[in-house]
Parts: C-alpha cells; structure tokens; sequence
C-alpha cells in the first residue's frame, strides 16, 4: 500500500490496489531464506525462478517469460529487500481516516494462499469497494487486464 495515501490524501483522487497489505505481512522464515539461499547456490536458484514461475500461473505466457526475464535481472536479493520493508508496513491506525475512493482487488486463486489482506482494508475503509477475481492470483493486472482495467475506468469516471 502506498503510505502517500495515508500520508497525503489531498493529494490522492481516488486509488486501486491489489495484492495489497495494510500492516506487517505474516510470512515464515523460509519465504525470506528461500531467496538468501538463491543468491548462494545454482539450485537453490532455480527452486526460486520455478516459484516465481508458479506464482504467475496465470500470467499470459509469453508475458510470464518476458516477466521472468525481469527477475532474473533482478535477482532474489532484490525480492528478498522488498519482503523486509513490505514487513515493516503498518498502517493500520490511521487507514480508517481515508476520504479518496479506494477499490481494492484480489485474485483469489493467489498459488501462495496469503491472507486475505484486501478484505482487512476494505472492513476499515468506508465506502471502499472490494472486487475478487477468479482465475487470477498474485498479479491481477496482468491475469485479469480486462477486469482490472474495467475497475479503473469505472473509478475515474466516479472521480472525475
């Protein structure tokens, strides 16, 4: 979650997001150690590009490999940084205080099962809207373009 939308909500119209946290993630070690361990052994980095791959079961294939392309540029050091700071987030004393329309979006089928993260917000955000897509997982805009681009156009039009 963008912490401009708690920090700055004049500045911010109207918002989607999706696969989105208000407060710390609850994740075991093995999802951070997972991508130390890639950094260290060819093995352990395949088992992490086959996660990856799994993860974006969804994804069109041609996209998914263009995708991949990009974390392997990236690497699981990257990934591994962004999961700390993503664990560190909490913004969950102050959520209840947005005003800008928020729709949130979950693909349901996520392979990694998280929590259902979205509907936390949803509960503590009056008004906002909660869309659950089948068919996708962790990448909703690129599993489901139609119907994220859908949920956009339909919250512009709100916002002007």
């Amino acid at each position: 979650m963008s912490a401009k939308l708690v920090d700055y909500p004049e500045e911010v119209k109207g918002l989607v997001l999706m696969t989105v946290a208000m407060r710390s993630k609850k994740r075991g070690p093995d999802a951070l150690n997972m991508r130390l361990a890639a950094d260290k052994s060819p093995e352990a980095y395949q088992t992490w590009l086959e996660y990856q791959r799994h993860a974006m079961m969804f994804v069109d294939p041609d996209l998914r490999e263009r995708l991949m392309e990009c974390h392997e540029k990236v690497g699981p050091i990257s990934q591994h940084d962004d999961l700390v700071v993503i664990d560190k987030f909490d913004v969950t004393d102050r959520i209840g205080d947005l005003k800008a329309p928020l729709v949130l979006i979950r693909g349901v089928d996520d392979p990694g099962a998280p929590p259902e993260y979205e509907l936390e917000i949803h509960e503590a955000v009056p008004g906002s809207k909660y869309v659950k897509l089948s068919g996708a997982g962790h990448f909703p805009m690129a599993e489901k373009p139609e119907e994220v681009n859908r949920a956009i156009e339909e919250l512009q039009a709100r916002v002007g």
